[in-house]
């Protein structure tokens, strides 16, 4: 067969291409991007578009808001051999959070302090500020109700189109604040035992409570000084409350010491007695307080000694201390006084004129002073003898209103015996026209003794002479406990005497001497008077007395007399008892120029009293 051909026509037609379009999101928030593919086999270019809320670049789509749908689609134009083809997604909007900041709060903050926060979005919605807890605001600004809790502020922000609504918190945790006080009242300084008032005031609600500590007490806001040294802290303290913290205040107060006047009391003594024991009076002491609280020991001391004369003398004291007090001492006195003495008159009870056309005699005034611890059973006795030589007697006429006669020192009887001296001056008197004159002689113990007593008086008379002659001579035994005076004899020794008394033939001058051996000490010592100046004598009774001047000599070396003694004074008592003298009794006394007993033949304690002669005659005419 041969070849054939036969033809047909077909008329070719485009068909639909095979496309995909995939990856948009069902639902993709505002702002947030997504990318499309497609795939196709034609030999069209893919174009995207956009509509809705989205906006696309090719393949790249962005959602412009977060509310409505987002339609992104692809489209490709018909080729040769396809059709054109287009395909969608459907995304759905949603809405994203804000980004927010709120900022201010402090983790921390005072009662009644204020704060202010801060916040920012980017969201349309306008900030909503709120407070919680023990806070308030106005606003962002915030201000502590309280010091105690916290303190949540808050930020709220509306959903808008775009963005979902938002809330942020900051916590502030509530701190309490000092509170303002005052405490006054407190002196910077204040003295021992005194008081004070304080006061105090507070914005807190708590209660004062009031302390005290060191040299202080307290009973609420008074306070007492418990010392006079330190110092005193007086505190308040007032408690935390709800809002404030607890608070103290203190004042300090200087401790003072307060005077203390310690005066020395004024004393009184007598010469020769001890000093009396020397006390105080305190000025100054708080109720309840007295000597006890003193530290040290009381020492109160005068210049005045037993002995001191009579004067006035400084008391002072010293010694106390105390931590409260300011000591001030005050001194005192001792007023030392005479010493009571007694007298006892011893000289002449009779003396002539110089001779029976005379009126003037020399009268030898005597006297034994005695200390009073001397004369035991005395009313005024006491034991504390002093010396009798620190006397100083004055007769006295005492009809004539004490006018002065003679004044004489004291001499001791003994130098073992300070209590007891004698006295003797003569005293010139001038009974004019009269045969005779009485006199009561008193005696005067002025210086460091003091006596002057009626008691004490003598009467003298003082006669114009008439025929006296006295004469004698012989020895005297001394017994153990007879002598007396400075120079008293040794018991068992001779006591020689000789002596010739008269007046001249006239009756005018009284003539005669005496001499006198005493042996005293392992001494000889010879008294020798040849200076008369009176006499009186009773040729009845056989008495006689006569006084004069005299020298004694230490004659122990008879070729080297030594002087011992001018213008001594010695008087003789004696009775001529009759023939042949053997009851004849004599009394010699010598006083010193000092007026103290030099020799005394037989001492009683007061006076010489006569002794019976051991050999020898006296006679009185």
């Amino acid at each position: 067969y041969t070849g054939a051909t036969r033809t047909q026509t077909t008329t070719a037609q485009k068909i639909a291409p095979t496309v995909t379009f995939t990856e948009a999101p069902a639902s993709a928030a505002y702002l947030s991007s997504f990318t499309v593919a497609s795939t196709t086999n034609s030999s069209a270019t893919p174009v995207y578009t956009a509509a809705g809320v989205c906006t696309n670049l090719s393949t790249a789509y962005t959602m412009t808001s977060g509310t409505g749908s987002c339609t992104s689609t692809v489209t490709w134009a018909a080729d040769d051999n396809y059709t054109g083809a287009t395909r969608s997604q459907t995304t759905t909007a949603q809405k994203i959070a804000p980004t927010v900041t709120f900022t201010g709060a402090p983790a921390s903050a005072a009662y009644h302090s204020a704060f202010t926060v801060a916040s920012t979005t980017n969201s349309s919605a306008t900030p909503v500020y709120t407070s919680a807890g023990v806070c308030s605001n106005l606003g962002p600004a915030f201000t502590m109700t309280s010091g105690t809790g916290s303190c949540t502020s808050t930020v709220t922000w509306a959903a808008d189109a775009n963005f979902y609504g938002a809330t942020l918190n900051q916590s502030t945790t509530a701190s309490k604040i000092s509170p303002t006080v005052t405490f006054t009242g407190a002196p910077g300084s204040a003295g021992y035992r005194s008081t004070f008032t304080v006061a105090s005031t507070t914005n807190s609600s708590a209660s004062p409570v009031y302390t005290a500590s060191g040299v202080c007490s307290n009973l609420g806001t008074t306070y007492t000084m418990t010392s006079g040294t330190g110092s005193c802290s007086s505190t308040v303290t007032w408690l935390a409350d709800a809002n404030y913290n607890g608070a103290s205040r203190s004042q300090t107060t200087t401790a003072l010491q307060i005077n203390l006047t310690i005066t020395a009391n004024n004393k009184t003594k007598q010469y020769s007695d001890p000093v009396p024991p020397l006390d105080v009076t305190y000025s100054g002491f708080v109720p309840g307080e007295g000597a006890g609280v003193l530290g040290g020991t009381l020492s109160c001391t005068t210049t005045a000694t037993a002995l001191s004369a009579p004067s006035t003398y400084p008391i002072t004291c010293s010694g106390q201390t105390s931590s409260n007090y300011a000591i001030r001492y005050s001194g005192g006195s001792l007023s030392v006084g005479p010493e009571d003495a007694r007298a006892y008159y011893t000289g002449a009870l009779f003396a002539s004129t110089s001779g029976a056309t005379s009126s003037t005699a020399m009268v030898t005034l005597a006297a034994t002073i005695k200390d009073i611890t001397a004369v035991p059973g005395d009313l005024a006795y006491d034991a504390n003898g002093g010396d009798s030589r620190n006397a100083t007697v004055t007769f006295v006429n005492r009809d004539m209103a004490n006018a002065p006669l003679c004044t004489a020192s004291v001499g001791l009887v003994s130098l073992s015996d300070t209590q007891t001296g004698t006295a003797t001056c003569n005293w010139s008197v001038n009974i004019g026209a009269q045969n005779s004159a009485l006199f009561t002689v008193g005696i005067i113990v002025t210086g460091w003794y003091a006596r002057s007593s009626s008691e004490d008086d003598q009467v003298v008379t003082v006669s114009k002479p008439l025929d006296n002659f006295v004469t004698g001579g012989g020895y005297l035994i001394m017994s153990s406990s007879s002598s007396g005076g400075l120079y008293a004899s040794a018991p068992g020794l001779k006591n020689n005497f000789g002596f010739n008394i008269k007046y001249n033939k006239n009756g005018t001058n009284l003539q005669g001497n005496i001499n006198v051996i005493v042996r005293s000490g392992g001494r000889v010592y010879q008294i020798k008077g040849n200076s008369m100046t009176s006499l009186s004598s009773t040729v009845a009774s056989g008495t006689a007395t006569f006084n004069g001047k005299a020298t004694i000599q230490d004659i122990t070396d008879p070729s080297n007399p030594l002087a011992v003694e001018g213008n001594a004074t010695l008087q003789v008592d004696m009775t001529d008892m009759g023939e042949p003298g053997s009851s004849d009794q004599i009394a010699i006394t010598v006083w010193n120029k000092s007026g103290g007993l030099w020799f005394a033949s037989d001492w009683n304690g007061t006076r010489t009293v006569q002794q019976t002669l051991a050999g020898g005659n006296l006679v009185v005419h």
